[in-house]
């Protein structure tokens, strides 16, 4: 049985996409794309959930790292929310931005994935 199941991840995703907002209000991080910021595949079974200036501070993240703060900074004048997809054939759930359109943002391919 896998230890995160997709039930789980959208309150995650809600939470850590909270968390950069209050810490973008707070520290005024630059727009992701600006940011320098670049997609970085964890190893497996060494997955971090990290938000905000701590993102900033590694660099990089991982699908869900990126989609949560993507998701914070374009709050600020769309509803937008980071959404989980399955990836049957790889056993995997990859982390996208659903914007207030509909449209979907995978920020990262855009960062290097």
């Amino acid at each position: 049985m896998p230890l995160l199941d997709g039930a789980a991840l959208g309150p995650l995703l809600e939470a850590g996409t909270q968390i950069n907002q209050m810490v973008m209000a707070r520290q005024g991080l630059p727009p992701l794309l600006d940011s320098g910021i670049r997609y970085r595949r964890e190893p497996v079974g060494q997955e971090q959930w990290i938000c905000g200036d701590l993102l900033d501070e590694r660099g990089f993240g991982d699908c869900e790292d990126l989609s949560m703060r993507l998701a914070a900074e374009l709050r600020k004048g769309e509803n937008a929310r980071a959404v989980w997809r399955r990836i049957p054939e790889k056993n995997l759930f990859h982390i996208v931005v659903e914007r207030g359109d509909g449209s979907i943002v995978d920020i990262s391919k855009k960062l290097g994935m």
